[in-house]
């Protein structure tokens, strides 16, 4: 691999050592993946090559990188014009994809106008948790709890609007999430869950309406420890007052009427949340703040995000993560 590389120099003399090292690195890594040292036999079906990169999940900068390493590789060995082409090709496609997608992360003037930092909408939350009522009596206490359990809830789990279909239920202590069974009705087949247990300090939510579930199918995911006492307190609460005004209901959320909110309730209600910071803020300016926040070196966690929003890793980039920098 060091002659491969001196050579590469020789006939790159203004290639940077970065750029030097970073094509020694993707070559083995080529070495590692392909079972053997490289050779030009190795690469003679782009096609090939293409599929096995994108098998390795590697963003599109990093196949590109990977194919100006390849492209390197090729000229030492005097791979024929043909082949550089293929393969320069791919590179000019990614590009434009690239260039797209940066496109597309860049701030509208609209949300520009709108934006809240990740920081500035956790303070927001706490504030509104910070201020709760100790007690639920009538409405204007359940809609400060609601607005601290929506808020709250967002920070971590940007969904649209489902928390408006959702049905709260507590289990005793002594079941467990897996022996829970979600209703199978046909009344009741469309119904979102945030299923507690207190006792067991456990909290899931499981999403059978959301507007990818033909994709993606029935979404579950267990609650973040930091939001279980939030919502643990907020269930003996609502529970109490529901009975002592008679209410046979079982939503998470419910209207001044004490009423199930329609999704569009749910729109108002989020707006209403931000109305003294004079912006106008709903669940997917904050799925775009979210997905930011997530966004730039921390993988996993926007794999584990995008899941949660019902999108691939990919479309929650490119419709929802903006960049911030000048």
């Amino acid at each position: 691999m060091e002659k491969i590389l001196q050579e590469i120099k020789k006939r790159n003399p203004k290639l940077s050592q970065s750029s030097l090292t970073a094509y020694g690195s993707s070559l083995r890594q080529l070495e590692k993946t392909i079972g053997g040292e490289l050779s030009l036999e190795e690469f003679e079906n782009p096609k090939d090559i293409f599929e096995l990169l994108e098998a390795q999940g590697y963003t599109k900068n990093t196949l590109k990188n990977k194919l100006a390493a390849i492209i390197a590789f090729l000229k030492v060995v005097d791979a024929p014009s043909e082949l550089l082409m293929a393969y320069n090709e791919k590179i000019k496609t990614l590009k434009s994809d690239i260039d797209s997608f940066n496109a597309k992360m860049k701030l509208s003037a609209k949300d520009d106008a709108n934006w809240l930092g990740y920081e500035e909408l956790v303070r927001v939350a706490q504030e509104f948790q910070k201020n709760l009522p100790k007690t639920i009596s009538n409405t204007e206490e359940l809609l400060q709890w609601e607005k601290a359990i929506v808020l709250n809830f967002h920070t971590l789990y940007p969904l649209r609007n489902e928390l408006a279909d959702a049905k709260l239920v507590l289990v005793p202590k002594s079941k467990t999430f897996e022996s829970f069974e979600v209703c199978k009705k046909t009344e009741c087949a469309d119904d979102n869950y945030v299923v507690l247990n207190p006792g067991a300090k456990w909290g899931y939510v499981i999403l059978r309406r959301y507007k990818t579930k033909k994709t993606y199918g029935d979404i579950t995911f267990p609650l973040d420890a930091k939001l279980l006492p939030l919502f643990f307190k907020y269930a003996k609460l609502l529970t109490s007052f529901k009975k002592s005004m008679d209410i046979t209901h079982d939503w998470l959320l419910m209207n001044a009427n004490y009423e199930k909110l329609s999704r569009n309730d749910f729109t108002r209600f989020v707006n209403s949340i931000f109305k003294d910071t004079h912006k106008n803020i709903g669940t997917t300016m904050i799925r775009k703040i979210v997905a930011t926040h997530f966004y730039d070196g921390k993988g996993q966690e926007l794999k584990d995000l995008a899941r949660v929003m019902g999108h691939s890793t990919d479309t929650a980039l490119e419709f929802y993560a903006k960049d911030l920098k000048d």
